[in-house]
């Protein structure tokens, strides 16, 4: 639990999202945006099931928290220009192991091929097209309006427009999405069903109800191949950013790398918190971390740490342990860039990240501290890879 929150924490204070969104399509960008793409069809079946009878949940991210704006002063707080803690010698305060001598089992690195499988779909979805002249066959992706009722009267949450099924699937309640099946795009029928005994609303639980169907839309996923390939490549380039990809081995690999270097981040994260400590954790280090987390959390949940953990999202404890973990691996990378001379960043090397050679707007916004600290990190996350193996289990 903690590993994860803090991998988060770290990843949310340093991905630099905006600094990616200056260039063109970055890597990160268009797979995020084939995640984000899944994310929202998984959405959309979600919201679908709840409105045809499946129990809905309140969104955890949402919060009356008044709207925070966080400066350039609160990015870089306790930051040099440098990135480095303002006052700070790391060495002094954590030794650089031998990395070379250590070991990331492979297991935890590589991608789960059904995590490729689903981003490869999620990104062929882009390219779908509406049927509208044949029936609706088991497993076809299918776009349907309902409307449910039960005695004649519809009950709340029963109705739905352009909601997104899959045929034959259990989405829905009982046989629901079975009974679409044979039926043509522009039909309307009636589907009938059962709700379960146990079902989580009572005045629904057990009772038999009827829904009128529309089906809309049957939606046609190409499937992945060199010719189709092929034939989109302008767009299929756009996408990813890479006018390297030629073929659907080469959107595999794309797609296998960007997950592989996220599971090995998150791997050496987890080596570094498990295996390395810091003789003591200066006060400085500890109060950036504790910043960092609070933008963080604010970023991706747009809670406070306080919120967060009312929230059952942590414990207080792991909350310190995870602020304590990120001052560890600020210190740690702080102490390799001292070894390795990385005390002058350039503004080159905010170009090289950027892609734009004006960066004031991003200086202004974020302070050239933190900046340079992501500039570090990648350079010592890069320092590591080069030098620790990623090996399977039996291997070592």
């Amino acid at each position: 639990m903690v590993k994860k929150m803090t991998a988060l924490f770290l990843s949310a204070a340093l991905a630099l999202s905006v600094l990616a969104g200056c260039q063109k399509k970055t890597e990160e960008e268009t797979t995020a945006s084939a995640a984000e793409s899944t994310k929202e069809s998984e959405t959309d079946t979600s919201e679908s099931e709840s409105t045809s009878g499946e129990t809905g949940t309140e969104d955890p991210s949402e919060s009356e928290t008044e709207a925070l704006e966080f400066t350039a002063e609160d990015y870089s707080f306790g930051l040099l220009d440098n990135g480095f803690i303002d006052g700070i010698t790391a060495a002094d305060y954590i030794d650089v192991p031998d990395f070379s001598k250590e070991s990331i089992d492979l297991a935890k690195v590589e991608p789960d091929p059904q995590l490729i499988e689903a981003q490869i779909s999620g990104f062929m979805q882009q390219f779908s097209s509406q049927n509208t002249e044949r029936a609706v066959e088991d497993g076809d992706n299918v776009n349907i309006d309902y409307s449910g009722s039960i005695d004649g009267v519809k009950f709340d949450g029963g109705t739905a427009e352009g909601a997104d099924v899959v045929a034959g699937s259990k989405q829905f309640i009982d046989d629901f999405l079975t009974q679409i099946i044979g039926h043509k795009p522009g039909e309307t029928f009636d589907v009938e069903v059962t709700f379960p005994e146990d079902y989580g609303n009572e005045d629904l639980a057990g009772k038999d109800a009827v829904f009128e169907v529309t089906i809309n839309y049957i939606s046609e996923v190409p499937e992945l191949s060199d010719e189709w390939v092929e034939e989109n490549l302008e767009a299929v380039q756009y996408y990813f950013g890479q006018t390297s990809i030629e073929g659907a081995e080469d959107i595999r690999a794309f797609i296998h790398d960007y997950f592989y270097d996220m599971n090995l981040s998150e791997a050496l994260y987890g080596y570094i918190t498990d295996n390395i400590e810091a003789k003591e954790i200066p006060d400085k280090a500890y109060e950036i971390s504790k910043k960092m987390t609070e933008i963080s959390l604010y970023r991706s949940y747009g809670v406070t740490p306080e919120e967060f953990v009312a929230q059952g999202g942590a414990t207080e404890e792991q909350m310190e342990e995870a602020v304590n973990n990120d001052a560890v691996m600020m210190l740690l990378y702080q102490a390799i860039a001292e070894k390795e001379g990385w005390s002058n960043i350039t503004e080159a090397d905010f170009e090289e990240v950027t892609g734009k050679k004006d960066n004031q707007e991003l200086i202004d916004q974020f302070g050239k501290g933190y900046i340079s600290k992501f500039i570090i990190y990648q350079r010592a996350e890069e320092y590591i890879r080069s030098l620790i193996r990623v090996e399977s289990a039996e291997e070592e």
